[in-house]
């Protein structure tokens, strides 16, 4: 604080006090001036006690300043296995004569996290100033202590607000999340009388990536890959972000039972460490659709393994066509104390089915057509997967529906023509362009020739009327007649 502020604040707890004494004798006039009676005497000393109060509070409110805090920054950290990461410590609002001296301790699971290295922060020799550093670190228990002091520097010299006073360098060695516990922490002003600076401490929190248990490849589907009956593939179980693993088991299931067969399953490098690690490796086809497998280092458990690399990998054979998903389930990694390890997993697919419906091409019966007449239109449409489909093909001229059929079970490989009968009796006249749309199906991979549109298009037209020279013959024709009969009937009725 500077003289100037330390001169107003003296200033203002004076003005404060006078206030204060000021209404302390303006209440104590009254009381003895007038003539009160018990009530009022009650009365006026309770107001002196609150007038009283509220001069501390506002004292108290005057004198406020933000709270001096050690902290771990980041407070939540998350790593995996085998990686490093550093945290800092700071020190928070130091206000006041400043500081000069610091010390903490840090505590953390010790099976979980191992210290590297204590480096000293910027914060006290910051502008150049001499400190004196000094650190001790316990992994084996799982704590560390550092100090650090200013060495002949001036009053000056003492550090204020905020900044980093240590860097602490962290390794993973196990999964799993401890607290970063700050302990026994001390900030000092300068000497010779050092008073300890009040404040807080804030712990951080540190927490392991969760290895990961995966298929690979985790899908296997047409277009890329189409797996015919008879035919073989290799799937391999994998883990990643993984430390102090001695031991695993586990299921993999799928519910399409008839779909593939289980020929061999082969151990991964990574638990044996390709051959560097003895380990009892064992595979059961436990009935079709189910799997397991298991492996774990021989000895006493007192060798692990960290880091990522495949546990299994099986090869099964193709024995129809279909879909299904692929399940780890009940899987068990244990480290050296037998103890599981947390994890997360994720599922396969696998499919072989191939849809692909053609619409190969549209003919109709008449391209001029009046209205009120019925045109015939024959769609080819043709099954290119490898199972028998069932679907809808709509025939559309523009915008309006022609025709509609459900198609059942149309096997693989089949072409198929379709006859539809378009009544033209509500349609207006002029242009009309024909399509042909079939039903996207699940696994369609060519959704693109689903769908025909006919070169050229159908004219429609009205009942064509006859010319007026025509008309006009016609009338004299038949007005020369109606004459002719009318002088013929007259005739006959005269007398000869």
């Amino acid at each position: 604080m500077s003289s100037r502020d330390l001169k107003n604040r003296t200033y203002f707890y004076k003005s404060i006090s006078r206030h204060a004494e000021t209404n302390l004798k303006s209440l104590t006039c009254i009381y003895y001036g007038g003539r009160m009676g018990m009530k009022r005497k009650t009365l006026s000393w309770v107001i002196i006690g609150l007038i009283i109060f509220s001069q501390i509070a506002l004292i108290k409110v005057g004198i406020a300043s933000p709270e001096t805090t050690v902290s771990v920054s980041p407070d939540v950290v998350t790593a995996a296995v085998g990686e490093s990461f550093i945290v800092d410590i700071m020190v928070n609002n130091v206000s006041g004569r400043g500081l000069y001296t610091w010390t903490f301790y840090l505590n953390w699971s010790f099976n979980i996290l191992t210290v590297a290295d204590v480096k000293e922060g910027p914060f006290l020799a910051g502008e150049g100033y001499k400190t004196f550093f000094f650190r001790r670190i316990y992994n084996d228990q799982g704590y560390l202590k550092a100090s650090c002091t200013l060495i002949g520097e001036p009053a000056s010299s003492a550090a204020k607000g905020s900044g980093v006073i240590a860097t602490v360098n962290f390794t993973v060695v196990a999964t799993g999340s401890t607290p970063l516990h700050l302990y026994n922490t001390q900030l000092l002003e300068i000497p010779p009388e050092q008073e300890e600076i009040p404040h807080t401490t804030e712990d951080g929190y540190f927490n392991t990536i969760l290895p990961k248990l995966f298929l690979d490849p985790e899908s296997i589907e047409p277009p890329s890959t189409l797996l015919t009956p008879n035919s073989s593939f290799n799937l391999t179980i994998n883990v990643a972000d993984i430390g102090g693993l001695y031991a695993w088991s586990l299921y993999l299931k799928w519910n399409f039972l008839t779909l593939f067969d289980v020929n061999n399953v082969f151990e991964g490098p990574f638990l044996n460490q390709e051959g560097a690690n003895p380990t009892i490796f064992n595979w059961t086809y436990v009935e079709p659709g189910i799997l397991y497998v298991n492996s774990t280092i021989i000895g006493e458990p007192s060798i692990s393994v960290t880091g990522n690399g495949a546990l299994a990998t099986i090869n099964f054979s193709v024995k129809s066509y279909g879909s299904t998903l692929l399940y780890l389930t009940d899987t068990r990694l244990l480290d050296i104390t037998l103890s599981e390890i947390p994890y997360k997993s994720s599922n396969g697919y696998f499919s072989n089915i191939l849809s692909n419906i053609v619409i190969t091409s549209i003919h109709v019966s008449s391209d001029i057509v009046k209205a009120g007449e019925k045109v015939s239109i024959n769609v080819s449409i043709k099954n290119e997967g490898n199972m028998a489909e069932t679907f809808e093909v709509m025939v559309l001229a523009n915008m309006s529906l022609a025709g509609a059929k459900n198609i059942t079970n149309l096997d693989p490989g089949v072409e198929d023509v379709l006859t539809f009968t378009w009544d033209t009796k509500d349609a207006l006249e002029g242009r009309y362009i024909i399509k042909a749309k079939a039903d996207t199906l699940p696994w369609e991979w060519d959704e693109e020739d689903n769908l025909l549109v006919m070169d050229g298009f159908i004219t429609l037209s009205v009942v064509e009327s006859l010319p007026l020279t025509i008309i006009l013959i016609l009338t004299v024709v038949i007005v020369v007649v109606v004459i002719a009969m009318v002088v013929f009937l007259r005739t006959r009725k005269r007398p000869s």
